[in-house]
């Protein structure tokens, strides 16, 4: 015979578990990705950035996030997109193509790449839908298509803007990643932390505020979080070194149920973007990752 406390447990029990299946089937927020080419956290530092300045106040962010050697643009997305290194994903310059790297067993991904976010994600929902809208097309080499609802090569920083909009207003998305290389641009051919370059920092910055204003105006009911960072910064009218102009980078993440704060518990590298990106959706930790998701330590304080 069931004793009362047993039947006032079990009681208890059946009524907390509507609660439970809800807060396990809460949607995830959208998440939006904003990756800025060749802008270096000096950059940032040196520039009116209003709007940045604003996801700096209510998120986590450090201006020390650090690219990998080489700091080109090939090897370091590779490495935000894989959570690895380049001796892992095998993209270690601009001219890499298809089918260098040799086949890794649990680390495949399409067509001859190292797995990424974007089939991580997929094969953790099938139903996810990403979206990617990339400036340099360079970029679409590292982007394993099957797994995204849509890929398109832009070559235009401001039809990269349009299109992040449109898909923002029309609300059919989990994840958007969104590529802008102007700044890349002016470092090439002003220089690093020239006046055309900080001038291009700064329209990048109001790229950013329309975004995150288009995101307000959608009023998501789960919420939105914003992830802005960059690839490499510069060393005169170039990159590749390691100086800490091209090393340095910005790494922000502000929105819905994030602490706010420098992130100084521990370096941050250019690889920890994937691994935060999955926890945003539930994703467990990969065997092909080398990074971590960073905000880990603080949400779970």
């Amino acid at each position: 015979m069931l004793d009362t406390k047993t039947i006032l447990i079990s009681l208890l029990l059946f009524l907390l578990f509507p609660y439970f299946s809800a807060s396990q089937n809460t949607p995830s927020p959208k998440v939006i990705v904003i990756g800025v080419d060749g802008m270096g956290a000096e950059g940032v530092k040196r520039t009116n950035t209003h709007h940045i300045d604003e996801l700096l106040e209510r998120g986590s962010y450090t201006m020390f996030a650090n690219a990998i050697m080489p700091t080109k643009s090939a090897p370091n997305w590779a490495s935000l997109l894989m959570g690895t290194t380049p001796d892992v994903h095998g993209v270690t310059g601009n001219g890499w193509r298809r089918g260098d790297v040799l086949p890794q067993t649990a680390c495949e991904g399409e067509k001859g790449i190292h797995q990424t976010i974007f089939s991580q994600l997929k094969q953790h929902d099938p139903t996810i839908r990403i979206r990617v809208y990339h400036d340099w097309e360079g970029l679409g080499k590292l982007v394993e298509t099957s797994a995204c609802t849509e890929v398109v090569s832009t070559k235009n920083a401001k039809k990269t803007l349009k299109h992040t909009l449109e898909a923002i207003k029309k609300k059919d998305f989990d994840l958007l990643f969104v590529h802008f290389d102007h700044v890349d641009h002016a470092l090439h051919f002003s220089g690093f932390l020239s006046k055309r370059y900080l001038k291009k920092v700064e329209k990048a910055d109001t790229f950013i505020g329309s975004i995150v204003e288009e995101l307000e105006i959608a009023n998501f009911p789960e919420g939105y979080i914003v992830l802005v960072t960059a690839d490499h910064g510069g060393n005169g009218r170039t990159h590749g070194g390691d100086t800490l102009g091209e090393i340095e980078i910005p790494f922000i993440v502000a929105g819905t149920g994030i602490p706010t704060g420098l992130l100084d518990e521990e370096e941050v590298m250019i690889y920890d973007t994937a691994p935060t990106i999955g926890a945003f959706f539930g994703v467990p930790v990969q065997a092909c990752w080398k990074g971590r998701n960073v905000l880990e330590k603080r949400l779970n304080d």
